[in-house]
């Protein structure tokens, strides 16, 4: 059916309904699209980018795809029960429709609230509650976060809505973003076991801005980062929800790094880690590369404190006065460097056609399916290569190495291991 059509078989139902009843009640269609202005720092225009400045529109937005809105009706009495509220999702380009009804009333306007939610669910069409979330962006007091703004409504009503930023839409578009690319497979291929277990996860923005942005991944469901973190540094949410996809491969509920298995308060690319944080720190920033390129970029390259990391050459060139270069094939103990870890995973994952490295057309699912195949709950001390397994030398790139499949794919890893810098650290 036309939308013209569906507008006068609401008004038609509103009619008879009021002929036979003497019930007030008005009814309508409402539509039209949500966009976010694309103010997020550290996005790259480099080719192979999946973040490409054309792909906004010209006045700089970007569609805000498949968020929950939420159309709650005041009444002519204030919030009732007769009127029941609308969601309804948008699509992929951020536009939505919908159909209302407000039996408190007979004549126009009606008087709406519309909450742009900041959750996303895998449930299309209208509904008359919230479906379970399979994302949503809370705040630090607990409370999932909305966008609200009053309404009127007519028998037909179109409302575009843009969003000027802020710390929720930023959150939420990487998110989905993320979620798009990584876990359903817009970039590589779709892996079902994050798809079925990657759902109620919780982004919490806005906490103290202690040293810049920054951000945690305590459990497989949770993901805290600072104020403004999702505007200015989005590769921070990627790499955090990189850790997510990191626990529930593995299948573990808590993160299993201590503040212990870091050298230091802080890390960085290139700082000197025990092997156990420098290669789950590289893997969640693998999936964050996932996320920032596609995988036949010429040159996946971040700028980072100063320095240019290019992960296809796995080098880090200071750009300034207190940056620290690296090249990891040159690096003392690279298994022990996170960006190095991170360098070798990329290569594991790119396809391109005049590449350097022995194995190509991987995806992230393998690299998933690798973490899923650590055996669990192995009794110490026989936990070596374990998703339990204890120590600064546990999950390492040694025990991915162990863990990978097929065995005669091992030779290949290992020469990726050797061209970055990582063929060495505890067996």
């Amino acid at each position: 059916m036309t939308r013209s059509g569906v507008i006068l078989t609401v008004l038609l139902l509103t009619v008879l309904a009021g002929a036979g009843d003497a019930v007030a009640s008005i009814g309508g269609v409402v539509d039209g699209c949500v966009r976010m202005k694309e103010t997020r720092g550290q996005l790259t225009d480099a080719a192979g980018s999946l973040h490409r400045a054309d792909k906004a529109n010209p006045d700089g937005t970007i569609p805000v795809p498949e968020v929950m809105i939420r159309f709650s009706f005041e009444g002519v009495d204030g919030p009732e029960p007769r009127v029941a509220p609308v969601y309804i999702r948008t699509d992929a380009q951020g536009c939505y429709s919908a159909t209302w009804t407000d039996a408190t009333r007979d004549m126009f306007p009606a008087r709406a609230r519309m909450t742009i939610l900041w959750s996303h669910t895998d449930v299309s069409g209208q509904r008359d509650r919230m479906p379970p979330a399979i994302f949503s962006i809370y705040g630090m007091t607990g409370q999932a976060l909305g966008t609200t703004q009053i309404v009127d409504l007519f028998a037909a009503t179109k409302i575009d809505r843009t969003i000027t930023g802020g710390d929720a839409a930023a959150a939420f578009i990487t998110t989905w973003e993320f979620f798009d690319r990584v876990v359903n497979g817009g970039n590589g291929a779709r892996s079902e076991r994050l798809v079925k277990a990657m759902r109620g996860i919780r982004i919490v923005t806005g906490l103290p801005t202690v040293s810049g942005s920054w951000g945690l991944a305590p459990t497989a469901k949770e993901v805290l980062v600072a104020a403004r973190t999702p505007v200015r540094t989005p590769w921070t949410v990627a790499h955090e929800l990189g850790h997510l996809a990191t626990w529930t491969a593995l299948g573990l509920q808590i993160a299993p790094l201590l503040p212990t298995d870091y050298v230091g308060l802080t890390w960085e690319f290139t700082t000197r880690e025990t092997e156990r944080a420098a290669f789950l720190e590289g893997m969640a920033s693998f999936f964050a590369m996932v996320w920032m390129w596609e995988r036949t970029a010429a040159a996946p390259t971040l700028y980072r404190s100063g320095t240019r990391f290019d992960f296809e050459a796995a080098t880090g060139t200071g750009e300034g006065s207190g940056t620290t270069p690296i090249t990891c094939a040159e690096v003392s103990a690279g298994w022990e460097r996170p960006f190095c870890n991170a360098a070798a995973l990329w290569d594991v994952f790119d396809a391109r056609t005049a590449d350097d490295d022995p194995m190509i057309d991987l995806t992230q699912v393998d690299v998933a399916e690798t973490l899923d195949r650590y055996p669990d709950k192995c009794p110490p001390p026989a936990s070596d290569g374990c998703a339990n397994e204890v120590g600064v030398s546990g999950l390492s790139s040694t025990d991915f190495l162990r863990n990978f499949h097929p065995p005669a794919a091992r030779r290949a890893l290992m020469s990726i291991y050797e061209a970055n810098g990582l063929a060495g650290g505890v067996p």
